[in-house]
């Protein structure tokens, strides 16, 4: 038996990279995006994404409630780095088989480094009560909704 060798499965992998354009830009956000939000809102649109990028500004402002006026940015650095953007599909029937290509190279990155600095901001229904007692302006305060929510 010592003759006999166990072949290893023959199996071939192909991957291909795609080049790197000077366009092409990845961010970190500490926040998830939800099915058809706007991303490019988020940035001040999209001139204004391709503005910082031409002109290699070195921050990038972030509003994490681009429709509040009131909202403070928080910034992101620009740093060097080399980020893949995958593309994964995964079948409905396929027994969690996935599958995945590299969908573009990045070679920089904006990144929100450290603690959002959270904003509160007095909803006009809050403001409105100021002078009821505490318990009305407490339930007030809290059933107050932005148009970010």
């Amino acid at each position: 038996m010592a003759g006999d060798s166990a072949a290893a499965p023959a199996s071939t992998m192909r991957l291909e990279i795609p080049k790197g354009h000077a366009s092409n830009i990845s961010i970190e956000m500490p926040m998830l995006f939800k099915d058809g939000a706007d991303m490019a809102s988020y940035f001040g649109g999209t001139t204004n994404l391709q503005t910082i990028q031409h002109t290699k500004t070195p921050f990038l402002p972030v509003k994490l409630r681009p429709r509040e006026p009131n909202a403070k940015p928080i910034f992101a650095d620009r740093a060097k780095t080399q980020t893949f953007l995958l593309h994964v599909t995964k079948k409905k029937r396929s027994h969690g088989e996935l599958s995945g290509k590299i969908a573009t190279v990045t070679h920089e990155k904006f990144v929100c480094e450290g603690m959002v600095d959270y904003q509160y901001l007095a909803a006009n229904q809050y403001t409105e009560r100021a002078n009821d007692p505490l318990d009305v302006r407490l339930r007030t305060y809290l059933e107050a909704s932005t148009q970010d929510d």
